[in-house]
């Protein structure tokens, strides 16, 4: 497991700025190439799918794990 994997998430605070480029390269590497940072904060991430119910099925799990 990579180290940003193991990482927890923490919610921004105010006025605490967000990571600088040299920052995020690093922890970029970690992921798979298809995702970017967006205004320097954002994550994204574009995914297909074959139909409406594969992407519901996925939506749904995904929506488990954060609720965890």
């Amino acid at each position: 497991m990579s180290e940003l994997a193991e990482r927890r998430c923490e919610p921004c605070k105010s006025g605490v700025p967000p990571l600088s480029a040299s920052q995020t390269a690093p922890l970029l590497e970690q992921l798979d190439r298809d995702w970017r940072v967006i205004d320097g904060h954002h994550l994204s991430r574009v995914y297909r799918f074959q139909n409406f119910s594969t992407a519901l099925d996925y939506v749904n799990a995904v929506g488990a794990l954060a609720e965890e």
